[in-house]
């Protein structure tokens, strides 16, 4: 079927099936970059800003520790206010981690987190008692008050710096699998890139390939026509333009046979040959058969000539204003054989 399609769909087929396999890749692109997107977006959207949201939990809880710790050393009771507005600033980072969680359906890390705000209301409650207890009892009551406050937020720390190392590794992971995407996406674009090249190069190469076998047979033909070789054989295997072409120098050879063997036939005497003239430009067949007519004139003026001489007319002669040029000076020779013969006899009649 491909080798009787016209050249030009032959073509068009070829270069929209590379054109095809472009708009695959670019799509498969579009695609994977969407994924790459989605990863840098989880990046800049949720990994770093809960990652911020964990140092500034870590900064909430070490502003509440400094302030109590200043509430103990001066006695000033305001201070109980900025610990209060610490440690809100502190569970508002916490309410941002458990909408995050509850979104992923995460229970195991909201437990944690609960476990995380239930230790920084009892951190608030043992800096807060500590505190009061330094105003109204003094430093020796205090201390081991103060050792307790140190314990809880040493718990605190290392509860907020495991929140802070699964935010760092959540936002590593997503930056990794970001380059990993664009890797993939350069692998994959170039792949299809090559074997869009690659295709192109088979397609061309197959469609040259299907127009030029054809046009070499039709050279060898032509050129074999042009030694008079006539008896090349011409297959026509398919219907596209070269199929076309191969069609009409068969005709054309069938048609040079036939011409030729009118003329061998004329050559061997037969002239009763007919020749068809196809057109007006069929020069070939209208001289062959302008021939034969005045093969057959000149044949018909010697029967005439030589019918004359047997019946004893011997001032009959054949018509040279009839032919031209080889043609004419043949019959005036004939017609000067005839007068020398004719002349003697004459002249021995009027001797008689």
């Amino acid at each position: 079927m491909f080798k009787n399609m016209n050249v030009g769909k032959r073509l068009g087929l070829g270069f929209g099936s590379v054109l095809a396999i472009f708009v695959v890749a670019v799509l498969v692109t579009i695609l994977m970059l969407r994924g790459v997107e989605q990863e840098s977006r989880q990046v800049a959207e949720e990994s770093l800003p809960y990652l911020m949201s964990a140092y500034e939990l870590d900064i909430a809880i070490i502003e509440m520790t400094e302030v109590l710790t200043d509430v103990a050393a001066t006695h000033d009771p305001e201070g109980f206010k900025e610990a209060e507005e610490a440690l809100a600033a502190a569970k508002g980072e916490i309410a941002k981690y458990r909408e995050m969680f509850r979104r992923e359906n995460d229970a195991a890390a909201l437990k944690e987190l609960d476990d995380l705000e239930r230790g920084l209301e009892r951190f608030h409650e043992s800096g807060v008692r500590m505190a009061k207890v330094f105003i109204d009892k003094g430093i020796e009551a205090g201390k081991p008050l103060m050792e307790a406050f140190d314990q809880e937020h040493g718990v605190l720390t290392v509860a907020v710096e495991k929140l802070q190392k699964a935010q760092v590794d959540e936002a590593m992971s997503n930056s990794r699998d970001s380059v990993a995407a664009v890797v993939r996406v350069t692998v994959v674009l170039l792949a299809m890139a090559g074997a869009a090249v690659l295709f192109g190069i088979l397609v061309s190469l197959f469609i040259t390939k299907s127009i030029t076998a054809p046009l070499a047979r039709a050279m060898d033909v032509s050129n074999r026509l042009a030694e008079g070789d006539l008896s090349v054989d011409i297959t026509v295997d398919r219907t596209d333009e070269t199929g076309r072409l191969l069609s009409s120098m068969k005709n054309m050879v069938e048609s040079m046979r036939v011409l030729a063997g009118a003329a061998e036939k004329v050559a061997e005497g037969d002239l009763s040959v007919k020749v068809e003239v196809r057109s007006e430009q069929d020069i070939l067949a209208r001289n062959l058969a302008r021939m034969l007519t005045t093969l057959n004139g000149l044949q018909k003026e010697t029967d005439l000539l030589i019918t004359s001489v047997q019946e004893g007319k011997l001032d009959q002669r054949g018509n040279t204003a009839a032919f031209n040029g080889g043609w004419s000076e043949l019959l005036a020779g004939i017609n000067r054989l005839i007068e020398a013969f004719v002349a003697p006899i004459h002249v021995t009649a009027v001797s008689l």
